[in-house]
Parts: C-alpha cells; structure tokens; sequence
C-alpha cells in the first residue's frame, strides 16, 4: 500500500500551485482531479489581471503553463473523483470511483463553481458576455449596460464595484425587496448609475457571437421586456468537492486548507 506524503485534491491554479510547492520540498505527492485540469479558470476568454502577461493570456493558454511547469518538477496527476475522506491511524483514505488512495496530509484546493440560472442562453453565452465574477472581468464593462442578476451581498457588492466601469448597472432580483446587509442597500439606492427590477427574473440571453440580448420577466405581471446588453453577472458561489468526510469539522474549515 503506498501512502503519499500528499494528496491534493483539485487541479486548478491553487492545487497546481501546491503540487510546485510540494515537489520543490521533495514531498511524495500526488494531485487528483475530476475533470479536465484548470477548473473555471479555462472557461474565461481573457486574462488580463494576471501578472507576467502584459497583453492578457487565456485562461486555457495560462492553465497549461502551470500543468507544464508542475510536470517539469515531477508532479504525478491522476484523473478520479473522489467520494469519500476517512482517516485511521492518522493516515487519510481517499476514495474515488475507482480507486483508493492513502496520504499522511491532504491539500482540498476543490474551488467553487457558479450556480447557474439554467436559462436559454446561458451556457452558449459563457465567456461571450455571461460572467460570473465582476472584479474579474469588470474591465471589459467599460461604458457598457450590465445586469447583475441577485438580491444578496454578493449581487449587491458587485453591482456596486461595477459602477466603476459600466454607463448602468440593473440588479435584477426575483423579490420585492433587497437580502443585503442595510449598509449595502443603502449603497445601492444611492448609486445613480443603479437600477434596481425588483419582482423580476432574467428569462433568456440572445445573441450571435456574443450577448447582445436580455429579456427581463416581470413575475406577478408576466411582462416581459427586452434590451441591449453587453454583460450579464450571476453572483453565487458553491464549493465544487462532492467529498463526503468522515469527522469532518465544518465546510468552511476544510476548503483550500491543509488538513493534517
């Protein structure tokens, strides 16, 4: 039975970061992820506040840069989802769909992914007007008419941090009024360059290449309405790791931390 110095769960740019870290300090380590190395990151079209890269770079093109420079220091990666995290003997078992894995550390670099609205549009839009994080990509909004689909702190906060950028910002929310702390609200309705469509939802995107169309729902009158946008934001967040952990603490504890 082989047991690892570490595992690393997750391939995104922290777990791949880690596995560098950890091969520089010869530690016997292996990174697992589910899917495809790079995680949300190869869904964006361009990076451009990345340092090292004065003209932007791909999310894709910047993602193998760090797979390379991992494997260059010898970093093994294996392609399994792991289920389940027990630990006896203070060694960490690790069980995916087909295999088991053993660790004396583990490293849960899992990220988060975007709940998603499940509209029309959205998945053929993403990365072509659909973003699903504002400080990211708030550049790109410049003097551009943006939603902000969320009645939260999340929505909220981003509505505001893009006002920096964009001529108008519609925060778009299903209720009848605002779930941000006060002191946000408060923000918020005393910003110019916001809107606010409250009893509202966002029905469907249009476009060609890119967003060029959203129709708004009004939910107690059934109207509907539509306009021309360049950007739309969905503001949550959820983790990615489906791992079911035996004594475990709380979630907050365990993602992108080191568990010895």
């Amino acid at each position: 039975m082989r047991i690892y110095d570490l595992i690393i769960i997750g391939g995104g740019p922290a777990g791949l970061t880690a596995g560098i870290y950890s091969m520089r300090a010869r530690l016997d380590t292996l990174l697992i992820e589910k899917m495809v190395i790079g995680g949300q990151i190869i869904t964006t079209e361009k990076i451009e506040n990345y340092p090292g890269f004065p003209d932007g770079v791909s999310g894709v093109s910047l993602i193998q840069k760090m797979e390379e420079q991992a494997k260059i220091f010898g970093l093994n990666i294996e392609s399994e989802e792991i289920k389940q995290l027990s630990k006896e003997n203070n060694i960490f078992k690790l069980t995916g769909n087909q295999n088991t894995f053993f660790s004396k550390t583990i490293i849960i670099a899992s990220g988060n992914y975007p709940v998603k609205l499940g509209i029309q549009g959205e998945e053929k839009f993403r990365g072509r007007g659909i973003s699903y994080c504002a400080t990211c990509d708030a550049l790109f909004y410049k003097n551009k008419k943006v939603i902000v689909v969320g009645g939260g702190d999340a929505a909220c906060e981003e509505g505001l941090y893009l006002t920096k950028f964009a001529d108008k910002v519609y925060i778009v929310h299903r209720r009848d009024k605002l779930r941000a702390a006060k002191v946000l609200q408060e923000r918020v309705f005393a910003n110019s360059k916001i809107e606010l469509l409250f009893d509202c939802v966002l029905e469907r995107i249009e476009g060609t290449d890119f967003v060029e169309k959203a129709v708004i729902k009004n939910i107690k009158t059934k109207e509907e309405k539509a306009g021309n946008f360049c950007r739309r934001r969905c503001s949550k967040e959820k983790p990615a790791s489906g791992i079911d952990r035996s004594r475990r603490r709380s979630n907050r504890s365990l993602y992108g931390r080191k568990i010895y």
